[in-house]
């Protein structure tokens, strides 16, 4: 692999590492705005937020896999 390609790779990297998500972005506006309370609310509903998607990707995942192993698929 070429130099060049590889420093490239990192500087793009480096800066989606860097760059805020959403989720932060929300957090510390909501922080400024309406003050630590509040941003902490914020904190706790998007931490519940995540947590239900992460669990309905995996109960999905898990059901489909086993469908597939089934070979009802």
């Amino acid at each position: 692999m070429e130099l060049g390609k590889i420093i490239s790779f990192l500087l793009v990297s480096a800066i989606v590492i860097g760059v805020p998500g959403p989720n932060v972005v929300l957090i510390v506006a909501t922080t400024l705005a309406s003050g630590k309370r509040r941003g902490l609310q914020t904190i706790v509903g998007t931490t519940l937020a995540m947590i239900i998607q992460l669990a309905t990707a995996a109960l999905g995942t898990a059901m489909f896999l086993a469908a597939l192993s089934q070979g009802l698929i």
